[in-house]
């Protein structure tokens, strides 16, 4: 998840490194409800994250471990589709993660845009003067509740007799440990790139 400043007005588009395909300054913003304060908006092209999470999933199905190479199109047509719903749970997990942690913290999110490939968190103004605790506070919301989602799936899994026969919640289970492990990474618009720089800052004093 992305924390992006709305209203700024920059001649390239500075946002595509980051993953998105849409220019978060540009793009409309088309308002679909309100949750715990957080106004929830889309953008023209937000339905593309799920042919963007299928593809994503057929190129996981090449990688080592997941399936033969002969491997036929059905299997990873239906590994594809299983990796497709469980990111979107993932995401609307995360995304619901930092809505609450924010609002938790006293200092929520303006809004909550979905985009083709991912979420970013929108804060308005100048966020300079926010603490680093409630920096902390509002990026680590996300990825904690992936991990909460992969904790409570791999809990039922557990219950009903180990994994292997439940390949939704399987996938469920894997795909948020590896976007709360993910989140938690130093990495450029990623949370952890705001965790442990305001880590760093309070360390230093």
């Amino acid at each position: 998840m992305a924390e992006a400043e709305h209203g700024r007005r920059w001649p390239f588009h500075r946002y595509a490194k980051y993953g998105f395909l849409e220019n978060l300054d540009y793009t409309r913003h088309i308002p679909v409800g309100r949750l715990w304060g957080t106004r929830i908006a889309v953008t023209p092209t937000a339905w593309l994250q799920v042919p963007f999470f299928f593809v994503l999933g057929v190129v996981l199905t090449f990688l080592p471990g997941r399936l033969a190479l002969d491997a036929l199109l059905g299997d990873r047509t239906s590994n594809a589709l299983l990796f497709t719903v469980a990111g979107l749970v993932a995401n609307a997990a995360h995304a619901l993660g930092h809505i609450v942690s924010g609002t938790l913290a006293g200092s929520a999110m303006d809004e909550l845009l979905v985009t083709a490939t991912r979420d970013a968190n929108i804060y308005l103004g100048d966020q300079s003067g926010v603490r680093g605790r409630t920096h902390i506070a509002r990026a680590v919301g996300g990825p904690a509740a992936n991990l909460v989602v992969a904790a409570i799936t791999f809990a039922v899994l557990s219950a009903l007799g180990g994994g292997g026969t439940h390949p939704m919640l399987d996938r469920i289970a894997g795909v948020n440990l590896l976007f709360g492990l993910g989140g938690f990474l130093p990495v450029p618009s990623v949370d952890g790139e705001v965790i442990w720089r305001e880590v760093w800052r309070g360390w230093r004093g």
